[in-house]
């Protein structure tokens, strides 16, 4: 752990169209890996689409979209906060795109910043 930030990895083609950031706003549910179901409370901070919570409190990251033997598409959400700048995120996200090289050398990469006001689709 060297970058402290909160840093989630995905499935890509598992998730939905649209990633939403959020308060819940609602009382649900999430499967997080390894674990058993949680409880979400309306006020718990969430990122999520059109089918379920990707990820909880920016600290547990859902079951249904984790990396198998079948992932060909990976999404990495790095979230920072008001002590965090852009660059350091985007700092903790090319050593992840270096450790991948290392083991898939014709593995492709796009990198893109979403601000505070914008979807991510």
């Amino acid at each position: 752990m060297q970058s402290l930030l909160a840093i989630g990895g995905h499935d890509y083609n598992k998730i939905g169209e649209k990633i939403e950031f959020t308060v819940s706003q609602r009382e649900d549910s999430f499967l997080p890996i390894l674990s058993k179901e949680k409880h979400v409370a309306k006020t718990d901070y969430v990122y999520r689409d059109d089918k379920g919570i990707l990820a909880w409190l920016d600290i547990r990251d859902s079951d249904l979209y984790k990396f198998d033997d079948d992932t060909k598409d990976a999404i990495f959400i790095i979230q920072g906060n008001a002590n965090t700048s852009v660059e350091m995120r985007l700092e903790a996200l090319k050593r992840i795109q270096s450790d991948l090289k290392e083991c898939m050398p014709d593995m492709k990469f796009e990198t893109l910043v979403i601000n505070q006001s914008e979807k991510l689709i």
